[in-house]
C-alpha cells in the first residue's frame, strides 16, 4: 500500500517510536528476531 506524505504524517503523529526501539531491543535480547544479517566491515586504505 503506497501512502502520501500526509497520510505518512498522521501516521507517525501516533507513533511512540521510543516505545517501538525498546520493544525491538528486548525481542532482540531475548531471541526473537526474523533474520540475522552479518557484514563485513571493510577499512579504508589510507
Amino acid at each position: 500500500m503506497v501512502m502520501n506524505e500526509a497520510a505518512l504524517i498522521e501516521r507517525d503523529l501516533n507513533r511512540d517510536v521510543w516505545q517501538e526501539m525498546l520493544d525491538a531491543v528486548l525481542d532482540i535480547k531475548e531471541g526473537r528476531f526474523s533474520e540475522l544479517s552479518i557484514l563485513d566491515i571493510l577499512e579504508e586504505d589510507e
